[in-house]
């Protein structure tokens, strides 16, 4: 797992282990941004619907942020609490 901090507090990186893709489902309607935490949102991923994680998250005030995609549309996603092991609103992510 590769770590990089950016200058204003947001944590990126890489887990490999995920890197053939990760298959998560949206437990509510889920805005997918352009930026962890205050970015833009490009859409609302509908209750029910798959992403796919490729192992890109970021770190944000203690939450993570996975970078995922739906379709053709890539943004991040709120993951959950780092170390929680409670993703609220997907299944199959363990932040």
């Amino acid at each position: 797992s590769t770590a990089m901090n950016n200058a204003n507090g947001v944590k990126t990186g890489f887990n490999k282990k995920y890197a053939k893709g990760r298959k998560m489902v949206t437990k509510v309607n889920l805005n997918m941004r352009d930026y962890p935490e205050n970015g833009k949102v490009k859409t609302t991923v509908p209750k029910g619907k798959a992403v796919m994680w490729y192992g890109y998250w970021a770190i944000v005030n203690n939450v993570v942020w996975y970078y995922v995609a739906y379709g053709k549309t890539e943004g991040y996603v709120y993951g959950g609490i780092l170390n929680s092991d409670k993703a609220p609103y997907l299944t199959n992510a363990r932040p």
